[in-house]
């Protein structure tokens, strides 16, 4: 009686202080309890940064800087020397200094680091994929393993039916003792079977436990979710949707992007390399005691300078260094390139596959629920037969296997359908509960 109980808890009959989570809730607090997802959000900020280190370099720097030169000496024949300043010693001064030009190293520089911080995003996006959908599969493997729970529950109800039914027809001399030690042997099988199904369902839940980030042995009460629709799309829409958002597909793409940026870079280092630099210095001494004696030397330009310096070099020999690094470039280019197209090929393969059996599935269920109807009413004929004694105990129970066992399928394939649909949507690139 107290696993009945607890199956209608599951089932949603439960006392108001118990709250069903959806689906959407459940991966909603996998998002906000995830280490692996924090690990990749503070990753982004990282490449943020990096990508703001990169941006510097388009701005002058600006420098404001003070020195002077402390003297000491004894007082009245003090033993501690005193400190003063020297005003004739005392500078301060603005500069400023600028890259004009350098080959446009700072410039693929910083498009490479734009690159990564576009990665890292991607790896946000990802992981919340990923996570989601193992929440989605852990939702269902609950929903299934609870409604395989209820049905053995009431399967072994049945089966005390059939004990008293065995019995009163072994009493008053219909059936024999068989039927009747027969009865009490499926009992016992029953109880094994509703044992096994509620050690599955808190294997399940510890699962999603889990993902949540709660301890396994929480208990949960999930809202049912067994309403379904026909697919959606033919497959060659679905092939154009899934090159079209795929993750793991831009995540490659911006691979090949960013390595070649740095091929660029490493064959610019074959080049003779010039670069332009500006500076402005401002004596700010020098200035305010010319202002202050409101004379023509007080204008900035009788205190500043300024000039700009070129720096031309030519790679003569380092050990073929740069050499060796450029090929080793082209060869990683190459490399991401030929793992562009095995992605290309096994993405494609697991989209067809993924297309066949969601509509496989799919067309499996109206025959699935007409199995049930028929194995229920091929139950009760054989019910009804065996009260009169014209079938055996053996066919009733074999009836009364044929019927859990086919109410079990029918709900595993729908939670199947409903997993591999999400599937689709993940590989198409869809978001799964979140934005």
């Amino acid at each position: 009686m107290k696993r009945i109980i607890g199956l209608f808890f599951f089932i949603g009959m439960a006392t108001a202080q118990v709250t069903q989570l959806s689906l959407k809730e459940c991966v909603e607090t996998a998002f906000r309890n995830s280490l692996e997802l924090k690990i990749s959000e503070e990753n982004l900020k990282q490449a943020g940064l990096n990508k703001i280190i990169n941006f510097a370099p388009f701005f002058p720097s600006v420098n404001l800087s003070f020195s002077d030169k402390l003297l000491g000496f004894y007082d009245n024949g003090a033993d501690i020397p005193f400190l003063t300043v020297n005003p004739d010693t005392y500078s301060s001064s603005i500069d400023i200094s600028y890259n004009i030009y350098n080959m446009y190293k700072d410039y693929d520089q910083y498009r490479y680091s734009g690159k990564k911080y576009e990665e890292a995003e991607l790896a946000v996006v990802l992981k919340k994929q990923e996570l989601a959908y193992n929440v989605i599969t852990a939702y269902f493997d609950i929903l299934t393993s609870g409604k395989t729970l209820q049905i053995r529950v009431k399967a072994l109800e049945q089966k005390k039916e059939y004990f008293k039914l065995a019995e009163s027809l072994y009493k008053s001399g219909i059936k024999s003792k068989t039927d009747y030690l027969n009865s009490q042997i499926q009992i016992k099988k029953s109880e094994i079977s509703l044992s096994d199904a509620e050690i599955s369902l808190k294997i399940s839940k510890a699962g999603l436990n889990t993902l949540m980030g709660y301890s396994p042995d929480k208990e949960l009460l999930l809202a049912e979710d067994n309403v379904f629709s026909p697919p959606e799309y033919a497959y060659e829409t679905l092939l154009e949707k899934m090159f079209a958002g795929n993750f793991e597909w831009k995540k490659i793409k911006l691979q090949y992007e960013y390595t070649s940026i740095l091929t660029a870079l490493s064959e610019r280092e074959l080049l003779p390399s010039l670069s332009v630099d500006g500076s402005y210095s401002l004596d700010l001494d020098r200035y305010a005691r010319n202002s202050s004696e409101w004379t023509h030397s007080g204008r900035l330009d009788q205190n500043s300078n300024w000039g700009i310096s070129f720096s031309l070099s030519y790679p003569l020999f380092d050990g073929e260094v740069k050499v060796s690094r450029f090929n080793s470039s082209k060869i990683s280019l190459g490399l991401i390139g030929l793992n562009m197209d095995i992605m290309k090929r096994d993405l494609t393969e697991e989209t067809y596959l993924a297309f066949l059996n969601v509509n496989r599935i799919y067309a499996q269920l109206e025959v699935f629920r007409l199995q049930v109807d028929l194995a229920k009413e091929s139950l009760e004929l054989v019910k009804d037969r065996y009260q009169s004694g014209i079938s055996s105990f053996l066919d009733l129970i074999d009836a009364e296997l044929n019927y859990t066992s086919s109410e079990i399928g029918y709900y595993q394939a729908i939670y199947d359908y409903k997993t591999r649909v999400y599937a689709v949507e993940k590989l198409c690139g869809v978001k799964l509960f979140w934005q």
